[in-house]
């Protein structure tokens, strides 16, 4: 390699690594709201359990303390898209990152159960915040080529922050997750003072002087590059070409073939990925992993387990996204899913027949890891990474907000009558339930959905408008 290959390989490994710590820094919003969903799957049994510090608590309780929070979501998301419209990504991060300390604080403060469903519905604020900025936030700083890739860590940062709950709650307390959560959150707000606004943002507000620094501080390239004015006159004429207000965003979705198409496949995409059911196995692994009677390793470890694999999972879509393509891997992991809920659910029926399955006990954690793997590679992450890819400037805050409307209202669904229908009518029905909407899926995926790897916005809504 003679010095002028070397010279330009250096360069185009220093323009991504801005982007790169400027997306780390906008997830660790992400991995508070995996310590917030995973804190729940420890702490349930513990306060069911006689030794409870808060006394005695009913299933119902502990069913709204595991629910509450997409209501919390519901409130706060269209605040986060006005609020977003208004001051932009950064100060929306900092401001949706403060219901996270709300929310520790009144898990380490709590005297009573009440205190812990208050702070389970402001900590849905957050997580609204969250889904509603961080996906747009990375979508609007990050080139094309590194738009998958990067993208596709709202899934490592979500899953990671699940294990480290599962870890810190199963073999020390619940109340020691909160401090984790509580660290993270300051940690947060500290560290996103030092990220750029996104140019597309300040380019629609008009400050075209500071969306050139931030386009320059994010390539890592001076203001006065070629490349920055080029990218600076694409995102103004854009702007131009493109209705501002809420009105003709909601007329374009509404209107335009092709936005409107686009939106109705991410809300079935969401839809579909909320009853495949593993947000549910998220919140109760512990209870699921009791279910299923493993007397060799203990429901906590087993959790732990779950947890890891499902990190393995995220960090391998990185890889998978951007060589497989969104359609391919999206499909493949609804089926996957599918098949291991369809094994699981025949499983816990044995259990209730009281078939001795004392030589298949490993079945639960063998097949749940699994599942959790083939999720976490596709089905987890590509749907947000679909909002980045499908939804185009003008109409993306507009649409996310509603899309973050139905994904909360459905999973409020699932929380709230995950336990009392696990109870009534046996946890292996919701997982057939489970496995034929994954099923389902799976093919819609492939019938319906386009492949977004290596597109534009513009070259997709060609396409969706055909």
């Amino acid at each position: 390699m003679n010095s002028s290959d070397k010279q330009v390989n250096v360069q185009k490994q220093s323009s991504v690594l801005n982007q790169v710590k400027a997306t780390l820094i906008c997830h660790l919003m992400t991995f508070g709201f995996g310590l917030a969903i995973g804190w729940t799957s420890s702490a349930i049994p513990q306060l069911l359990s006689p030794e409870a510090p808060l006394g005695d608590i009913t299933l119902e309780e502990s069913a709204w303390v595991a629910s509450i929070f997409p209501l919390g979501g519901l409130v706060a998301t269209p605040l986060v898209a006005i609020l977003s419209e208004k001051y932009g990504k950064k100060i929306s991060l900092i401001l949706w990152t403060i219901p996270f300390v709300v929310h520790s604080l009144a898990i380490l403060m709590a005297p009573n159960v009440y205190y812990l469903i208050a702070g389970r519905f402001v900590m849905g604020l957050g997580v609204a915040g969250c889904m509603g900025i961080t996906s747009a936030y990375v979508g609007e700083i990050a080139q094309v080529e590194y738009r998958g890739r990067l993208s596709s860590l709202f899934s490592v940062f979500y899953t990671t922050g699940i294990t480290t709950a599962f870890i810190i709650g199963g073999y020390i307390s619940y109340v020691a997750t909160a401090w984790a959560m509580l660290a993270t959150a300051i940690t947060a707000i500290v560290l996103y003072f030092y990220v750029p606004e996104t140019p597309a943002f300040l380019v629609r507000n008009g400050q075209d002087d500071k969306a050139a620094r931030s386009l320059a501080w994010l390539r890592s390239l001076d203001v006065e590059d070629e490349e920055i004015k080029t990218e600076l006159c694409r995102l103004q004429n854009y702007t131009k070409e493109k209705p501002k207000s809420t009105v003709k965003a909601a007329k374009s979705i509404l209107f335009d073939k092709g936005i409107r198409r686009g939106f109705l496949l991410i809300n079935g995409m969401f839809i579909i990925q909320c009853y495949m059911g593993m947000f549910a196995v998220h919140n109760y692994s512990v209870t699921i992993f009791l279910e299923g009677g493993d007397s060799q390793l203990s429901a906590e470890s087993a959790a732990v387990i779950y947890g890891c694999i499902q990190i393995i999972g995220a960090l391998s879509a990185t890889k998978f996204i951007d060589k497989w393509g969104r359609k391919s891997l999206l499909a493949m992991s609804t089926f996957g899913v599918g098949i291991c809920m369809m094994i699981l659910a025949t499983y816990f029926y044995l259990n209730t027949l009281n078939y001795d399955l004392s030589l298949y006990e490993w079945v639960p954690v063998v097949f749940l890891c699994f599942c959790i793997y083939i999720y976490s590679i596709g089905a987890a992450g590509i749907p947000f990474i679909f909002i980045c890819d499908i939804l185009s400037d003008e109409v993306r805050s507009l649409a996310t907000m509603l899309v973050s409307q139905m994904i909360f209202f459905n999973g409020f669904i699932l929380l709230r009558l995950f336990a009392p229908l696990s109870a009534s009518i046996g946890m292996h029905n919701l997982f057939y339930l489970f496995s034929v909407v994954s099923a389902l899926g799976g093919l819609l995926t492939l019938i319906f959905l386009p492949e977004t790897k290596g597109k534009s916005t513009k070259e997709i809504m060609e396409i969706l408008s055909r």
